[in-house]
């Protein structure tokens, strides 16, 4: 999964590199042509417009640096529909963290996978009958319930949800994994996530 800070920045490249050199185009036209009055009005428009890119740039980069961070919990056999939710969720302000992206030769995956689920803000808990008789999905749920983490259940199949998330409203996908991932990316657009950037 992409980072968000770099997802941010590839976003904004695509308005700020036009603007930049349509103003350098501006000022270097005036220049030649000689007319003094107008190539300052032009170096005042383009500082004023430096100014508004830099703080647009740096409200998206702040956004970027407090993009919530979401595991998904699952069973290898739902890989197809989780990497649709990964795929979908990419397009937004979130750091998706999934074993198979964050594992690397030699880790101890009990170790990193608890980890992860400690990073996480959101626990994105893909429920089928898979994930039933997965011992990994069980412990990652166990785990984020006793770290009191936002927990988003997702329902593939009629598989019942666990107890201790049956209280909880789902994200359907049985019908149209298309609502499903509408359902999923609405609770994100309708959070602020606000956390201080650290400082070293």
């Amino acid at each position: 999964m992409k980072n968000p800070l770099l997802k941010e920045i590839y976003r904004l490249s695509g308005v700020i590199i036009p603007l930049a050199a349509t103003l350098l185009s501006v000022i270097i036209l005036l220049s030649q042509l000689g007319n003094i009055e107008y190539l300052k009005y032009a170096i005042s428009i383009a500082g004023a417009g430096v100014g508004a890119l830099a703080v647009y740039l740096y409200a998206g980069i702040r956004s970027a640096f407090n993009a919530p961070k979401v595991y998904i919990s699952y069973s290898f056999q739902d890989s197809k529909l989780v990497d649709l939710i990964c795929s979908q969720l990419d397009r937004i302000q979130v750091e998706i963290l999934l074993d198979k992206h964050e594992l690397t030769v030699g880790d101890d995956i009990n170790k990193k996978l608890n980890s992860l689920v400690e990073a996480s803000d959101y626990i994105i808990y893909v429920n089928s009958h898979n994930s039933l008789d997965s011992d990994w999905a069980k412990k990652e749920l166990r785990n984020a319930l006793s770290l009191d983490k936002k927990i988003l259940p997702v329902v593939l199949d009629d598989t019942p949800l666990p107890d201790e998330i049956k209280h909880l409203m789902y994200a359907d996908f049985r019908e149209d994994p298309s609502e499903g991932v509408k359902s999923l990316i609405k609770v994100f657009s309708n959070i602020k996530h606000n956390k201080p950037i650290k400082q070293d």
